[in-house]
């Protein structure tokens, strides 16, 4: 499915960016996307999820 969501803040990391983002629903994700892939804090997006590898799911206690 898709979720809409702000993006909060964003950090360069070479070959990838890691993005910040809030759900509408309040939950908070990390996404990390190619470095092509530039967006602003504040921006709107839709997100989806596709992956040909597992998916690992975190509590924020544990990324600090």
């Amino acid at each position: 499915g898709i979720a809409n969501a702000t993006l909060r803040w964003a950090r360069y990391e070479g070959a990838f960016w890691l993005y910040g983002a809030q759900l509408d629903s309040g939950l908070k994700v990390q996404l990390r996307v190619n470095h092509e892939e530039e967006y602003l804090p504040g921006q709107r997006l839709a997100l989806s999820a596709f992956t040909s590898e597992p998916l690992a799911a975190f509590n924020s206690s544990d990324i600090g």
